[in-house]
């Protein structure tokens, strides 16, 4: 069930370069992450989006071709879902929203450091994130990744305040610059929000130096799909490659569904200085 992501993935390490170690199948040096947000409505009113929307994620998790690292699933409405063995979620729930970050159990550990796991919500009783440092199993590289539902724009000031204090507790605690944001940002591009506009709103460090998946739009269906919100952005790596699934809008599809994207980072320095991440 591999999607375009394998190959854009390696026209970019072609472009940039990065072969040997680091090009073998696509393993030491890249990060891959999905951002999906199928929204309440496909499960509280069809049954039938709630089974192929749990169909398609389990083999995207399960799909040793496409070799995810993490994946955020926001308002993901099944408490018992069970993800594929191999994968274990962080779920975070408020009384109106949810969010869950998945990471591949074969291939991350979380940090043992105190304080290097976060929870919380960027507005009051509300839009949830979940914070975690995770650590390669292969290589000792570590990063803190970001699952987070962020507020609409008029609510962002106190949110990015919120998420951005619990995120440089997490980042001190566990001793590490690397991040991974993978996120419903409910920001457009191309008005208000640019990948690295947000990070620096975040005040993350080394912002000048960020990389994301392109301003796509995945949000969302009931207005035609205008809004490019959902996105993996980093302050690390080389470039990213985007993937956008759900390009021809299934039939099964409810409410304000969004595509689903899926983020290839191509880290070169982590087959160069720590060895070959293996998938």
């Amino acid at each position: 069930m591999a999607t375009r992501g394998a190959f854009a993935a390696l026209v970019l390490l072609s472009q940039l370069g990065v072969w040997g170690s680091a090009a073998q199948g696509v393993a030491g040096g890249r990060l891959r992450a999905l951002q999906w947000n199928p929204h309440w409505q496909c499960f509280e009113n069809s049954a039938d989006c709630k089974a192929h929307v749990e169909r398609a994620l389990t083999g995207y998790l399960s799909d040793a071709e496409l070799g995810l690292d993490f994946a955020n699933l926001i308002e993901f409405s099944d408490g018992s879902f069970s993800p594929p063995a191999g994968w274990v979620a962080l779920p975070y729930a408020t009384p109106g929203d949810n969010i869950a970050l998945y990471f591949n159990s074969r291939k991350w550990a979380r940090s043992p450091n105190n304080g290097s796991y976060a929870t919380g919500c960027m507005i009051i009783g509300d839009r949830p994130f979940v914070i975690q440092a995770f650590d390669s199993i292969a290589t000792g590289f570590s990063v803190v990744v970001v699952g987070a539902h962020f507020p609409h724009p008029d609510d962002y000031p106190g949110a990015v305040l919120t998420l951005g204090a619990a995120l440089k507790s997490v980042l001190d605690a566990a001793g590490v610059d690397d991040i991974l944001l993978i996120a419903d940002t409910n920001l457009d591009a191309s008005v208000n929000g640019t990948n690295k506009g947000l990070m620096q709103m975040l005040e993350v460090p080394m912002a000048a130096h960020i990389v994301g998946t392109a301003a796509v739009n995945t949000c969302c269906l009931n207005d035609g799909f205008s809004y490019a919100s959902d996105r993996v952005i980093a302050n690390f790596g080389q470039a990213m490659a985007t993937d956008v699934l759900f390009e021809q809008t299934p039939e099964w599809a409810v409410g304000e569904f969004h595509r689903a994207v899926i983020g290839t980072l191509i880290v070169p320095e982590m087959s160069l200085r720590r060895g070959i991440v293996h998938v």
